[in-house]
């Protein structure tokens, strides 16, 4: 819960930020499952956009909107 209460902290005191975003490994699906719990959703991929040990892969972006998470 600690994610979801900086968020909603973040949203009453700076009225500025609107919205957060993140990036995730497509292969990392424990995290977007933790992220999509917390209200982010998919807003894209990026094809091969890092190489690693074991050759390119893919981020997904994903987004929340903070005035729907207040």
């Amino acid at each position: 819960e600690t994610v979801s209460e900086f968020l909603e902290f973040q949203a009453r005191e700076n009225p500025d930020v609107t919205r957060v975003g993140l990036q995730v490994y497509a292969r990392n699906e424990t995290a977007r499952r933790l992220y999509g719990s917390r209200g982010f959703v998919q807003e894209g991929v990026l094809r091969a956009e890092v190489r690693g040990p074991t050759g390119y892969e893919d981020l997904v972006g994903m987004g929340l909107a903070l005035e729907e998470a207040a």
